[in-house]
């Protein structure tokens, strides 16, 4: 399934990855494990982000992308389903799919996820 992660760092945290090196690691690490057909960096929201289209066969590979990003860029994370023109023209009927944003707090000095799923029906939004 074609999936869109899009991630931002504090800019603080990022500037510091950039400083240390750790940033280039990171993205070449996350770049050789999804081999994505497109990759996107720029500000959102005043902090450093990416969007990286690329084909997840496995979801169980959620969890060790996250985890990468959150341990060396404290990244909000989300893993958006997306579709291409092509995609989309393979589709007569509606389109319905679920997209999570999935994002990781520190309390008490534990790091713990969270998911928030909803459903999205793509013709509405084609029609806007």
């Amino acid at each position: 399934m074609r999936m869109m992660l899009r991630f931002t760092a504090p800019v603080e945290r990022s500037n510091q990855a950039i400083k240390d090196g750790s940033l280039k690691k990171t993205l070449e690490s996350l770049m050789a494990k999804l081999k994505p057909e497109a990759a996107y960096f720029g500000p959102l929201e005043g902090k450093r982000a990416a969007m990286i289209f690329f084909d997840m066969a496995e979801s169980s590979k959620i969890v060790e992308i996250c985890e990468e990003l959150f341990s060396s860029l404290d990244a909000e994370v989300e893993f958006i389903p997306v579709m291409n023109v092509d995609d989309r023209a393979e589709r007569s009927s509606p389109v319905f799919f679920y997209s999570a944003d999935v994002t990781s707090r520190t309390y008490r000095g534990v790091r713990r996820a969270s998911a928030f799923c909803r459903k999205v029906d793509i013709e509405q939004i084609l029609a806007h």
